[in-house]
């Protein structure tokens, strides 16, 4: 068992992966992060994981030691998708299951609709699909007054691109919860707190998010009944609620879908909670 770390050419960047692959025959497992963090949310998993499983691990654009080509055109976009496919193809893995954390769910069950011949299951963490736009799913709107003041607080420290206050009540939100003591999360909320302001300087602050803009995205929603995969479903207790109410509209209308709520964990149980997390996806695997 060796681990691989590298960096494969997508459209107009070159986005970085650690690989651990295994001689067995079963499905790789694929680890997408959330946006308030990068692939290194998954060491856990990874090293656990990977004594059964063949396991990647990447940096989505704008996270960690992926980036954009400064070179790139004015108009120049990019697809989150074809950047995972371009990965997948690069390594010469065939079929994945895909653990997406957040905005990485949301690049998961994308991929599990568009690309579902390389896809075996789908483990979708605290996360929504992109189309999912009704007002209950939109912390402004119909979040609990904490949970709206939080975010007004979030939105008004990006506007004015404060990133040390970004940074502090993004950990509020994601990792300790809206309404919870501060501090709560512990080393999740800390280890989040590096990733964000490593993030945030290596990126949004250098200007090299707009070097490459995503392509407009299509809607997961409308097609949710095509992803004919088994589908893991987990939301978090301490989660604002839009984003457990997009949970549940996920297990629903995802034709095999199950669930699991972790009841005293924000929106990173898989930092929270690593060692009850990786058995769960480990019992999600066997089943597969």
């Amino acid at each position: 068992m060796f681990t691989q770390t590298s960096s494969v050419p997508v459209e107009h960047g070159k986005l970085a992966y650690t690989y651990i692959p295994s001689t067995d025959s079963k499905p790789t497992v694929l680890f997408l992060h959330a946006t308030v963090a990068d692939q290194s949310m998954w060491t856990p998993q990874m090293s656990y994981l990977s004594k059964t499983h063949s396991v990647l691990r990447c940096d989505l654009r704008g996270a960690g030691k992926t980036f954009n080509d400064p070179q790139a055109p004015p108009d120049a976009t990019y697809s989150p998708v074809e950047d995972v496919i371009a990965l997948l193809d690069h390594l010469k893995v065939n079929k994945v299951v895909i653990v997406g954390a957040s905005a990485g769910g949301m690049v998961a069950m994308d991929v599990a609709v568009n690309h579902p011949h390389r896809v075996v299951g789908v483990v979708h963490v605290c996360s929504a699909v992109n189309g999912l736009d009704e007002p209950e799913y939109d912390e402004a709107e119909t979040g609990t007054d904490v949970e709206k003041e939080v975010f007004a607080r979030l939105m008004a420290a990006y506007v004015a691109k404060d990133y040390a206050t970004l940074t502090t009540v993004n950990v509020e939100m994601w990792a300790d919860g809206c309404g919870q003591p501060h501090g709560r999360s512990g080393d999740v909320g800390k280890k989040m707190e590096r990733m964000m302001t490593d993030n945030f300087a290596n990126h949004e602050q250098k200007g090299e998010l707009v070097v490459a803009r995503r392509h407009p995205v299509t809607s997961t929603a409308s097609r949710i009944a095509e992803i004919q995969c088994p589908v893991l479903v987990i939301t978090g207790g301490y989660d604002t609620t839009p984003t457990q109410r997009a949970g549940t509209w996920v297990a629903k209308n995802v034709p095999r879908a199950e669930t699991f709520h972790f009841e005293k964990c924000a929106h990173m149980p898989s930092m929270e909670e690593p060692d009850e997390f990786n058995i769960l996806v480990e019992r999600f695997l066997n089943k597969l």
